[in-house]
């Protein structure tokens, strides 16, 4: 039987390994605001982490947000993607 993240863990580890090694892939609880997923780690963030999503901006309803720039804590810049993934709660 899946777990409650298996199947999202999956999916992190699919784009993860097709975007290697170019893509970290997050996947945030967004009920407790932590990082409940995290494949080929390079931000240094850790599982259980913060989410810190209060600073990104999106309406309800929308399910991609971005391509938008980050600054990872070597200085690079990033391109990044979030996508809203809902259930039927």
């Amino acid at each position: 039987m899946l777990k409650k993240w298996d199947q999202y863990n999956e999916i992190a580890k699919g784009i993860a390994a097709l975007l290697h090694p170019f893509a970290e892939v997050v996947v945030h609880d967004l009920k407790k605001q932590r990082i409940a997923i995290l494949v080929n780690n390079f931000s240094k963030r850790k599982i259980g982490s913060p989410t810190l999503l209060e600073y990104m901006e999106f309406t309800p309803g929308q399910w991609v947000i971005g391509p938008y720039e980050k600054i990872n804590w070597d200085g690079r810049k990033l391109k990044s993607i979030s996508v809203i993934l809902r259930n039927s709660q």
